[in-house]
């Protein structure tokens, strides 16, 4: 099976983990759960927030990552990513 870049697996979960190229020595890598166990939606995902992040550092943009509302019934979702 082939890699997705940024996606790694703990325990089942799987998450988008990924360093900051100026700051990598500075600070920790940024890790955001996908909140799903399927690698599936996971690859879809993570390769959503690899382009969304690539357009705020290619545009030097330093912006709040909206806040994430838990719900136990629905089904998880990344914070400004659909799922299509």
């Amino acid at each position: 099976m082939q890699s997705v870049l940024y996606l790694t697996q703990r325990r089942e979960i799987f998450f988008f983990r990924r360093r900051l190229p100026e700051l990598s020595t500075e600070l920790s890598p940024i890790l955001v759960s996908l909140g799903t166990t399927d690698r599936r939606l996971a690859c879809k995902l993570c390769m959503r927030l690899t382009a969304h992040m690539d357009q705020m550092l290619d545009a030097r943009l330093h912006i709040d990552l909206p806040s994430r509302t838990f719900r136990p019934s629905s089904r998880p979702s990344c914070a400004g990513i659909s799922r299509r």
